[in-house]
């Protein structure tokens, strides 16, 4: 068994096709081009994708307090996985780059590839505790929110316009301790060894290169790729209203109100089914800026209701787009709190900013229960 460091690039890139001569010989492959030619030293040294802010999803913690509309680089494929570059696959699945989109902590998103295809994929990976050990509040809503998402995404499956999910597996990780770097030069962070049998690798070396054997299993989810990069061009157009705004600063009023119906249709016929999802934000819709394409995406704090009158009491959502019946901790009617959620991505889309905001909890909460706010001349 041997290890071998590879980029990101080498391990997303799909598997090359060999041009041939007409007698069937295969073509002499031209030198590669010196891509550093021209390109600046900010392009060459970019870095890993910033992950960011989590947002509580229980009532049991506490809301966090949205910053104000930052934008994230796009994923390239000179970034790292969150350090060395290295080969980690899940099942079929090549992973990328980790994406900072997860819905809480425990969970880890990546960018991956099926193998031998060009086809792209989300996949959230959730480490599951040892039967030894006891899960944590933020294990179990790991475990709830991959489960839901899965479940909605199939309920799901024929309906248009949402991210649908491609499978959910568990797969078992080998850690191999007791390793000594006898190097004096080079502090090893992390050494990778494919494990064919457990389909996912990855060897931790702590500081001072001790490692001991241990097997432990992660929850996956795969998910369609809903975020852009540059391992495929066919993926260039994808971007988040949350992006596609900061970029645009506001939206003219007739493409704001397109996307907006577009939406609105997306959550009428789930709406029709009983299925609501509670986070509705700018973050979640999907824009393919070639064919004006919309998606609806993030279902993992969605929920199968009733019916029109069914009572919700748990707060889920993003502070700063939730409804004040949300706010006040009493049963709220699902269905309306998505469309209080649907006006504040409107204001957003048109105006660049959020109608309610405010570093201090308390303060954002009161603004969006008394309903106070400016339009923006």
């Amino acid at each position: 068994m041997s290890s071998t460091t590879v980029t990101n690039l080498q391990i997303l890139q799909p598997p090359a096709v060999t041009k041939r001569n007409s007698n069937g010989s295969p073509k002499a492959r031209k030198p590669p081009k010196d891509s550093s030619k021209g390109r600046s030293n900010a392009r060459r040294n970019n870095g890993p994708v910033e992950a960011p802010n989590r947002t509580s999803v229980d009532e049991q913690l506490t809301f966090k307090v949205e910053k104000e509309l930052v934008e994230k680089p796009v994923v390239t494929s000179l970034a790292c996985v969150k350090g060395q570059p290295t080969i980690r696959r899940a099942g079929e699945y090549i992973l990328g780059p980790e994406v900072g989109n997860s819905p809480i902590k425990t969970i880890t998103s990546y960018l991956a590839r099926k193998d031998q295809t060009d086809d792209f994929y989300i996949i959230r990976m959730l480490t599951l505790k040892a039967s030894n050990e006891k899960d944590t509040i933020y294990d179990i809503q790991g475990k709830s929110l991959l489960h839901t998402e899965h479940s909605l995404s199939s309920l799901l499956s024929q309906e248009t316009g949402i991210v649908h999910q491609h499978g959910m597996f568990r797969v078992s990780s080998c850690f191999i301790l007791n390793f000594k770097c006898f190097s004096t030069t080079v502090v090893i962070r992390m050494i990778v060894i494919f494990c064919v049998q457990c389909k996912v690798d990855e060897i931790r070396v702590d500081e001072n290169g001790e490692m001991r054997t241990e097997q432990l299993w992660k929850l996956c989810l795969v998910l369609d790729c809903y975020m852009a990069h540059d391992f495929s061009p066919k993926y260039s157009n994808i971007i988040s209203m949350h992006h596609y705004v900061i970029k645009q600063k506001r939206l003219p009023e007739a493409e704001a109100i397109r996307i907006f119906y577009k939406v609105v249709e997306i959550l009428d016929r789930l709406h029709k089914r009983n299925v609501v999802h509670r986070d509705i934000k700018p973050g979640s819709i999907i824009l393919n800026r070639e064919t004006g394409e919309v998606t609806l995406a993030n279902f993992c704090l969605g929920q199968h209701v009733t019916g029109d009158n069914d009572l919700l009491v748990d707060r889920r959502g993003s502070p700063a787009h939730v409804s004040p019946d949300i706010v006040n901790g009493k049963p709220y009617l699902a269905k309306p709190s998505d469309l209080w959620s649907m006006g504040i991505t409107l204001f957003i889309m048109l105006y660049g900013r959020f109608p309610f905001y405010d570093k201090d909890q308390a303060a954002l909460f009161a603004k969006i229960r008394k309903g106070e706010f400016t339009i923006p001349k």
